[in-house]
């Protein structure tokens, strides 16, 4: 669904975002099963490799490679995607978006909005898929 927003970035900006998506993933404790399913789809589309575990780097260092605010604002998208792709956007994930988000200098104007587009797409395909399984 988001794919045409995650091909705009470079391979560098690709494989910071899979280091922040597993950040985001592990925030509330867990990695869900959706979670990791979404993980492994991002690795495999973008020919990346999922590391059991992300880099030991600080975050201002990976937030460092994404070169412009078009890649930042994919890279918000992808994270708040993340977060919801279980259906539950729990706090401390929000709380980790608020926080990368902050360090992006994307404005919190700017933030919800891409927070409520978000949820709404995802909250349309889970409609969409609930309709499939009608009879």
């Amino acid at each position: 669904m988001f794919e045409r927003f995650t091909n705009r970035l470079s391979d560098n900006e690709k494989e910071a975002l899979i280091d922040l998506l597993q950040l985001v993933a592990r925030s509330d404790g867990e990695i869900t099963y959706s979670e990791q399913m979404a993980l492994e789809n991002y690795a495999k589309a973008h020919d990346l490799e999922l590391k059991s575990q992300p880099e030991n780097l600080a975050l201002e260092d990976i937030l460092k490679r994404f070169s412009n605010y078009p890649a930042k604002i994919v890279a918000l998208q992808e994270l708040i995607r993340m977060a919801d792709i279980d259906g539950f956007y729990s706090g401390e994930e929000k709380a980790n978006v608020k926080e990368i988000a902050k360090q992006l200098n994307i404005p919190g104007d700017v933030v919800k909005k891409i927070e409520d587009w978000v949820l709404r797409a995802l909250a349309l395909a889970r409609e969409g898929e609930s309709l499939l399984l009608e009879e």
